[in-house]
């Protein structure tokens, strides 16, 4: 029983660990909760979240990104965008690109900006970027504050989401890793 105890309180901690809450500011990510630390699921249908974390503006107007799936197939189900939003873009051959504008959108920590539904047919990554016709910069995703086009920065820990992989959620593993937590409890 001490061992299951101490198994389940180590996978507790270990998930904790992983929250991908990035401390950096003005960073577009993508994620599978609306606070911004869920960044793995199963291969199912699924939300998935465009947020804006830490920013340093207290409102922006919009946002233009890109999106990549590695796997798949994948298929985007339904956007839903904040009220009075003009968006244009589309998804197809496992690549989409939006640009959207909107009414000003007060910023918190963890700003959300965009929503789809996803539906993974498999194992897929999604990697978010520069939309392909970018207004800025060639590399990264840019949102719209106060009718200025402003770059921002990708999550430093995982710039992506994995339906049905381990991506960033991976935690290595070896037999002599297991084997040294083994000999603590004999």
């Amino acid at each position: 029983m001490k061992h299951i105890f101490f198994l389940c309180t180590c996978f507790f901690l270990v998930n904790s660990a992983l929250a991908v809450f990035d401390p950096g500011d003005n960073l577009l990510g993508l994620y599978l909760d609306q606070n911004a630390d869920v960044i793995c699921g199963p291969a199912a249908q699924t939300p998935l979240y465009v947020i804006l974390t830490n920013p340093t503006y207290p409102e922006i107007n919009g946002v233009e990104f890109g999106v990549d799936v590695i796997g798949g197939p994948l298929y985007v189900l339904s956007m839903e965008w904040p009220e009075e939003a003009v968006a244009i873009g589309s998804f197809a051959d496992q690549r989409g690109d939006w640009a959207c504008g909107f009414a000003p959108l007060p910023t918190t920590a963890t700003t959300l900006v965009c929503s789809m539904l996803i539906l993974p047919l498999g194992p897929a990554t999604i990697i978010i970027g520069a939309n392909a016709i970018p207004s800025a910069s060639p590399d990264q995703p840019c949102i719209l504050v106060s009718g200025a086009v402003t770059e921002v920065g990708l999550p430093t820990y995982c710039n992506y989401v994995s339906y049905g992989r381990f991506g960033c959620c991976e935690v290595p593993t070896r037999k002599t890793s297991f084997d040294h937590l083994k000999s603590l409890y004999r």
